[in-house]
């Protein structure tokens, strides 16, 4: 890692850099993989066997790691997780099974099951479960990204980045 290696870890390590994925399936976000060594990350991840899944992985290459078994939303109640085949396209929001016929991505955009889940702002999951305010947020959660983080004014305050996934489908 050229970043450990350089003189520069004299200046990053120091900082505590912290990073939030929310719609972390699959991993944590690798946009800080070369300061990952000294970046605290946490992942949201709302079905209780992937978080748990990920929570037994190894924290490489981060400083450390967490999973988080909750899903956020634009208020704390109870809401359906929409899970089509390719659960990368696991959304609050109902599939538009109409787009198939035009883009294609079937296993992105017919629900084949859904979950009940528990629905927190943001801002509410930090105080919960005693999350610092992030450095860098990544918001990928298929089509709700504007909801969480208007939710979410006293995280985002704090917040130096904040990488959005947009889609106009």
């Amino acid at each position: 890692n050229a970043f450990r290696e350089w003189k520069l870890r004299q200046i990053i390590e120091p900082l505590n850099l912290s990073l939030m994925d929310i719609g972390a399936r699959g991993g944590i976000d690798r946009d800080l993989w070369p300061a990952a060594w000294a970046t605290t990350a946490v992942g949201f991840e709302p079905e209780p066997q992937e978080c748990a899944r990920l929570n037994c992985a190894p924290p490489r290459p981060w400083r450390s790691v967490r999973y988080v078994p909750t899903a956020l939303g634009e208020s704390n109640r109870q809401q359906t997780l929409n899970i089509p085949k390719s659960d990368a396209g696991a959304s609050l929001l109902s599939h538009n099974s109409q787009m198939v016929p035009r883009f294609g991505h079937v296993a992105l955009h017919r629900t084949i099951r859904t979950v009940p889940v528990e629905t927190l702002t943001l801002d509410s999951a930090c105080d919960r479960f005693a999350l610092a305010p992030p450095d860098y947020l990544k918001v990928d959660v298929e089509g709700a990204e504007l909801q969480i983080l208007e939710a979410a004014p006293n995280t985002l305050a704090n917040c130096l980045a904040v990488k959005v996934e947009a889609s106009f489908l």
